[in-house]
């Protein structure tokens, strides 16, 4: 039985972890942009207006 961490384990832990959230961050801007492109979807001039 391995009574110390195995460095290489952790490593690849720390980066399966980064990767997951990688994946969730790319996949919320694939649905935001999927999102944006349909709600232009018709309209030729869209203006949000300031907030003062």
């Amino acid at each position: 039985m391995i009574t110390e961490p195995d460095p290489l384990l952790q490593s690849f832990e720390e980066l399966q972890q980064d990767y997951n959230i990688l994946q969730k961050e790319y996949q919320h801007l694939l649905d935001e942009n999927s999102r944006l492109k349909q709600e232009n979807k018709g309209q030729h001039v869209h203006i949000h207006k300031l907030e003062e």
